[in-house]
């Protein structure tokens, strides 16, 4: 599952936690200090990131075919660890 699919992205964090920026100002999650929400924010605003350049990765055509297929393994891990196995 994509967390563009469970949060409207990006998500801004304040002092008491993390909410929507899509104008609904609707909070996503609370914390106890600034930092941890702080921290959430750009762990959740970038791990979505992170999952679509694996999967292009999987479907780009990369030159050599043993890096290909090495690629591919990798970074199809790295998807389904993230996203679950489909």
């Amino acid at each position: 599952m994509k967390a563009s699919e469970v949060f409207d992205l990006p998500l801004e964090a304040n002092d008491e936690g993390l909410y929507q920026s899509d104008g609904s100002d609707e909070y996503v999650g609370q914390f106890n200090t600034p930092e941890q929400a702080a921290i959430a924010e750009v762990c959740i605003n970038h791990a979505d990131a992170l999952a679509d350049a694996l999967e292009l990765m999987i479907k780009s055509n990369w030159s050599a075919a043993s890096e290909k297929r090495a690629g591919q393994v990798i970074a199809g891990a790295a998807l389904a660890a993230y996203r679950g196995a489909k």
